[in-house]
């Protein structure tokens, strides 16, 4: 949207950038809005203040490209449409640059259907390049040999010996959707980047957390849709 809109700046094509800048409005308030400052940011925001930190800085820009947007569609002097649509496309860039360095990685999952996956925050005490999963009764039962890239978590209220993880599944392909038995399944190509990123530091097949190797914070919230 943002290469399209800097076309038709170049081409002073009026109508085509007011079709761009709705477009850019839908865009925005779906992933600005409603994604970061209703889901991502309070989240960052238990760990590091809104005051002085990324996200209050964010949000300002979301002040200054909302207004800009909005005057962009009210606009119709091509000159002040040029100043301002280069401003939303200089701004945009920057900002999606800022994401790029808070936001590791967006993606569909899949938590528990059979039993729900547990809410809260937790720590991951050990790393698996691989292992084999069974449990369940009856028709629930399963038996899935070398489940990749399993992160195991816990709290002081969901021991270790509960076993939920977030881990890649080859299983099923229908990630957005509840499918687990409370574990987080996650395409393996995703579970891997995040086996990858995620601390403890991986050291071999096994990897534990220690004090001089801790774990990556997870923090699991809302409730699995229907």
């Amino acid at each position: 949207l943002l290469d399209k809109l800097e076309k038709c700046l170049e081409i002073r094509n009026t109508k085509s950038s007011a079709e761009c800048a709705i477009s850019l409005e839908k865009e925005f308030n779906k992933h600005s809005l409603n994604k970061e400052e209703k889901a991502l940011f309070p989240e960052i925001e238990k760990f590091i203040p809104r005051e002085g930190g990324p996200t209050g800085m964010m949000i300002m820009e979301h002040e200054d490209l909302s207004d800009s947007i909005k005057n962009f569609k009210l606009t119709k002097d091509f000159n002040k449409l040029n100043e301002i649509g280069n401003h939303i496309i200089n701004v945009l860039r920057q900002h999606i640059n800022k994401e790029d360095n808070i936001l590791f990685m967006e993606t569909s999952i899949s938590s528990g259907k059979w039993f729900p996956t547990p809410t809260g925050e937790f720590d991951i005490w050990v790393k698996l390049r691989a292992t084999r999963m069974s449990g369940g009764v009856g028709d629930d039962y399963y038996d899935l040999p070398n489940v990749p890239y399993v992160l195991f978590f816990y709290n002081k209220d969901v021991s270790q010996a509960t076993g939920f993880s977030l881990h890649g599944a080859y299983w099923h392909n229908n990630f957005g959707h509840p499918m687990s038995h409370g574990c987080v399944n996650m395409r393996i190509t995703d579970a891997e980047k995040l086996y990858h990123w995620a601390n403890p530091v991986t050291t071999g097949p096994t990897t534990y957390a220690s004090k001089e190797n801790t774990g990556t914070k997870v923090t699991i919230y809302g409730e699995a849709p229907i």
